[in-house]
């Protein structure tokens, strides 16, 4: 890629990180067809799962996913009552045989849920799926929401992999997109999950926001790099205040143009593969030993809607608002709306 190609081309289309994008979708599948799908699963089919949490008790400004921002925990009590009841009715169409090799729990927030709401939210799940011995259980965590009540929680649910947003450190950058998350509070996150027996760590970052600039970036990788995070995720701040309106909070002069965005990626890039990390197909890097790195050598390296896996799934069940599903026969996607669960 060189600057020249990048000028020529540059232009806002939908996301290389989901695909089907969004405008692929339709109303022409519907329950009928999902329940049909369910129901196709057999003992010969992976199974992953993906769980949307879409609360958080405070809204960053540049997020761009489905979740709403709420102090009161009520309408999460209600929301979980609604999932419970999904997940118990999805589960009843999939054969028993089928096992879930991979879950993930996405937001949101999933670590805004209470611990006892979290371990009975993990009990609805076993008792309606099968699960592999080996599962890997991932789950997005934000280090705000978190205290020994729910690192206790999160052991005991059996998650194996923590990933955490960490965007930019740079204090004027976090400001701005109201992300306040300290290096020293990260790492506490981190040293308290592998305290618990969690073995890989993943973090993102994001290039192109407000404010940031070759310096913050180097600065955040450095100290990313200094967590020791089996995984690292490059993605790019994608503005589209017309879609999600908290965004427009972020100041359009504030941010970085394409050219300083491609080079604040390009200097992650290059720093993440000098401290040893393999590129990942588009946006990940890995170590050497991890399971994404070995899925690159091997040839078996997949990607869903819950970004670059190595699971081998064969189908995708997503349960909550907005999650997607992926089956041999298409995709499903549920509504956004959580009043209509």
């Amino acid at each position: 890629m060189t600057e020249h190609l990048l000028k020529k081309y540059s232009a806002a289309v939908p996301r290389y990180t989901s695909y089907p994008t969004a405008p692929h979708f339709h109303e022409g599948i519907g329950a009928g067809e999902y329940s049909s799908w369910l129901r196709a699963l057999d003992s010969h089919n992976r199974l992953s799962l993906y769980i949307h949490i879409p609360y958080c008790d405070r809204l960053c400004w540049f997020c761009a996913c489905h979740t709403k921002h709420t102090l009161r925990y009520e309408p999460i009590a209600i929301y979980l009552r609604a999932l419970h009841k999904e997940i118990e009715a999805v589960g009843g169409l999939v054969s028993r045989e089928t096992k879930v090799k991979a879950m993930h729990f996405g937001g949101g927030s999933p670590t805004i849920v209470r611990p006892e709401d979290l371990i009975a939210l993990m009990g609805s799940l076993r008792s309606a799926f099968s699960f592999s011995d080996d599962v890997e259980i991932s789950v997005e965590m934000d280090p705000n929401d978190l205290d020994e009540g729910r690192y206790d929680a999160l052991a005991a649910i059996g998650m194996t992999r923590a990933s955490l947003g960490v965007q930019d450190f740079d204090p004027n950058v976090q400001k701005t997109i109201n992300r306040i998350q300290s290096f020293e509070q990260t790492k506490s996150v981190v040293d308290a999950v592998r305290a618990r027996g969690v073995h890989s760590v993943n973090c993102d970052v994001l290039y192109g926001l407000p404010y940031q600039t070759l310096e913050t970036m180097r600065d955040t990788v450095d100290k990313i790099i200094s967590l020791n995070p089996d995984r690292v995720a490059l993605f790019g701040y994608a503005h589209v205040p017309w879609m999600k309106k908290h965004q427009t909070m972020i100041p359009q002069e504030a941010l970085p143009d394409a050219i300083a965005r491609y080079r604040q990626m390009k200097t992650a890039a290059e720093m993440l593969v000098e401290a040893g990390y393999q590129p990942v197909g588009i946006d990940h890097f890995a170590k050497p030993g991890d399971s994404l790195a070995r899925a690159v050598k091997e040839g078996e390296l997949r990607r869903n809607f819950q970004g670059y896996t190595d699971d081998g799934a064969d189908a995708l069940i997503g349960l909550g608002a907005s999650s997607i599903g992926k089956f041999p026969q298409g995709y499903v996607q549920n509504t956004v709306a959580t009043g209509r669960l």
